[in-house]
């Protein structure tokens, strides 16, 4: 079962650059399931944990809650929009974000339905961007602020197979091709697909595509590498396996353990542990 505490909004970065600085403590339990991807792992949790946080993050000074059921909702609502848009199993989607709860939720959102996320660093320029999201092939991008909002609409012309941007913060300015979150959930609520959304999760394969994680690109253009939705949750059930005191054969990892996690969801690490080991 997991929490994150998102801290926000704050003038300093404490772990790494970027436009807000974000620390996640997560309560993990062991890992035992039988799912074949994490974002059913997500839906199984959401039933169990309902009313417990998912989520809290810092807003204006105060802590919010966000809990399982609010999430698996807004999970929901942003898959029936995005297959509303026509984003179909295998399409890649970009996710031009810094840390915050929002990134979990279009993760999820996007892999319930078939469809490969395309992380890009949040301290990315305007041409980085461009080349991952052609070279990615990328239908559409979802985006954290309205600083990389404007880092992508810069390069806006040299990107002909974005269709739409789907920003998290509230901007002005709103027409067809960027729209807000919380307008794409408002969306997704009024054409809600719940047959075709259970389709499109049960019948992803293990072998299908989950994301394609660029690397730095120091030597050249970045190198996009593929990940399955296997290569995700054998990773986590791994790492589980390995969290077993050797002489009492008790778990090292409770619902009363906390960890410390700030490595950008973008990195496979961070993504491995601090966003799927601990939602597992």
């Amino acid at each position: 079962m997991v929490r994150c505490l998102w801290c926000r909004n704050t003038r300093v970065c404490l772990f790494y650059q970027s436009s807000h600085t974000t620390s996640q403590i997560m309560e993990v339990s062991m890992a035992q399931f039988n799912e074949t991807t994490m974002a059913q792992v997500f839906f199984r949790n959401a039933e169990k944990y309902t009313d417990r946080p998912y989520a809290s993050y810092k807003k204006d000074g105060v802590w919010l809650d966000i809990t399982w059921k609010s999430m698996d909702t807004m999970v929901r609502k942003l898959a029936y929009y995005l297959m509303s848009i026509g984003i179909e199993k295998g399409d890649k989607v970009g996710l031009f974000s810094p840390n915050r709860w929002e990134w979990h939720l279009s993760a999820l959102a996007i892999n319930s339905i078939g469809a490969v996320d395309v992380p890009i660093y949040a301290t990315n320029s305007s041409e980085e961007s461009e080349y991952i999201l052609n070279n990615s092939d990328s239908k559409i991008c979802l985006v954290g602020t309205v600083d990389h909002l404007n880092t992508i609409l810069r390069v806006r012309s040299k990107l002909p197979n974005i269709k739409q941007i789907i920003v998290f913060d509230e901007t002005a300015g709103q027409d067809s091709f960027v729209i807000t979150l919380s307008k794409a959930l408002a969306e997704g609520e009024k054409s809600p697909n719940a047959e075709l959304m259970k389709k499109r999760l049960t019948e992803i394969k293990p072998s299908d595509l989950s994301t394609i994680i660029y690397t730095s690109g120091t030597t050249g253009n970045p190198k996009g590498v593929m990940l399955t939705h296997n290569n995700f949750v054998s990773n986590v059930i791994n790492v589980f396996k390995e969290m077993i005191d050797r002489k009492t054969g008790n778990d090292l990892l409770t619902t009363e353990d906390t960890f410390l996690s700030f490595l950008p969801l973008s990195h496979s690490l961070e993504r491995t542990a601090g966003f799927y080991g601990a939602l597992a």
